[in-house]
């Protein structure tokens, strides 16, 4: 007997098992008669909005890919115009400059000509400024001398010829114009 209350025992809590999980059944089957189609549609329309939400993401995300692409597409174009600006303006700056260097240069070698020909040309002006002088130097020494000698001839003259002072100093006059005329 003992073991058929121990079987009974044992029966016992597998039937309030059996019957705890049919209670649970009929909940649940109470629950879905009470609710079922309503969390049926809500379920549905959860699942709608996040389809629909996955769709907008996806295309903003695409969107926004797009958009980066762009943006990255237009500032590699936009570095690339730069760079080659930068390039082109590097490229004149070099041949400005190198240009510059040409012309510098040429206008010292062309100003080293031109103090060469400007001392070469005062040398020679100087030169012949000196033997301009010895000519002239040497003209009036003979002009000079020439005077001295006509003074002399004229004085001896008058000194023989006795001739008066008005005489002399008309003779003077003339001689002081024909030196005045002899310098010019």
């Amino acid at each position: 007997m003992g073991n058929s209350k121990a079987k009974n025992g044992g029966g016992d809590s597998q039937s309030a098992d059996t019957q705890a999980g049919s209670a649970q059944q009929d909940l649940t089957q109470l629950r879905d008669i009470l609710f079922g189609q309503a969390q049926q549609q809500l379920t549905e329309r959860i699942d709608m909005v996040e389809k629909q939400l996955a769709e907008q993401v996806a295309t903003l995300t695409d969107s926004i890919e797009k958009g980066f692409a762009t943006l990255n597409a237009s500032l590699r174009e936009t570095e690339k115009a730069l760079s080659q600006q930068i390039t082109q303006t590097d490229t004149k700056q070099d041949d400005n400059y190198t240009q510059l260097m040409k012309i510098t240069d040429g206008l010292q070698s062309s100003l080293e000509m031109a103090e060469s020909a400007a001392k070469s040309d005062t040398q020679s002006l100087e030169n012949h400024m000196v033997q301009e002088m010895d000519k002239l130097d040497a003209q009036i020494a003979a002009n000079i001398a020439q005077l001295q000698e006509k003074l002399s001839k004229v004085t001896s003259e008058l000194s023989n010829t006795k001739t008066d002072r008005k005489t002399l100093a008309e003779l003077l006059a003339t001689m002081a114009t024909n030196l005045v005329t002899d310098k010019s």
